[in-house]
């Protein structure tokens, strides 16, 4: 299956096998308000995310064809969107210097939850009455200072597959390692190599005996490709 966008605010699910549309996934039949075109998504086995420029998430349930809850996440436009391997948690970046990492439990979907309203952490808890799968959201702090460049946001995002660190593609020409690690999610590094601002960054498949890598992609035209980048020990 692949998760496209089509017109508009919309994205289809397509089945490679068959060469056919599976699904046609438009939240504007269903809210009552427009969030604007789908910026970021990420299909699991039984749900398709997908984030849109209001900043709002929309959680799809694919088996019953329908949306499960709407929330929203960010202030700007999600460009970067991830979930653990094991679902526990979801990470996400937007056009703001920051990004936030919420804890995700795709098997108590009827549960209400809590969040934590400040990004900077420490900020007031609020009982949300409506029910959605985000029990608690924890702010981390995926600050680009833009200290040398006056560009602040986060143009994508990427957890390693070992769900240990995750990275950040920053505006101000910098690529920024956290750890995946809660309560923290301290800062690990931060990567200087590119001239203008950084859109995608990826981690390679990891595989036994096989080397670590993480590549990224910048407004410059050039990739910038990094080689074992803190060891499982380090980053933990």
């Amino acid at each position: 299956m692949i998760l496209a966008p089509s017109e508009e605010s919309a994205m289809t699910l397509w089945d490679c096998r068959a060469s056919s549309c599976a699904m046609r996934l438009d939240h504007s039949a269903e809210l009552d308000r427009s969030l604007g075109t789908a910026t970021s998504a990420k299909l699991l086995p039984s749900h398709a995310l997908i984030c849109h420029e209001s900043g709002d998430l929309v959680a799809w349930d694919l088996r019953r064809r329908r949306i499960h809850f709407q929330k929203k996440l960010m202030r700007a436009p999600v460009l970067g969107l991830d979930v653990a391997a094991d679902g526990s948690r979801l990470f996400v970046a937007a056009v703001e210097p920051k990004a936030k990492v919420f804890d995700l439990n795709l098997n108590n979907l009827n549960g209400g939850g809590r969040e934590v309203c400040d990004a900077g952490g420490g900020g007031r808890r609020r009982r949300k009455p409506k029910a959605y799968c985000l029990p608690r959201g924890e702010a981390v702090s995926a600050t680009c200072e833009a200290v040398e460049h006056d560009k602040e946001g986060v143009g994508g995002l990427v957890l390693r597959p070992d769900a240990r660190i995750f990275a950040t593609a920053g505006w101000d020409y910098r690529i920024r390692l956290f750890s995946a690690k809660p309560p923290h999610f301290k800062p690990l590094a931060v990567l200087r190599y590119h001239d203008a601002s950084v859109n995608a960054v990826d981690f390679s498949p990891q595989r036994p005996g096989g080397p670590n890598l993480l590549a990224a992609a910048s407004k410059d035209t050039k990739i910038s490709l990094w080689r074992d980048l803190f060891p499982t020990t380090a980053a933990s």
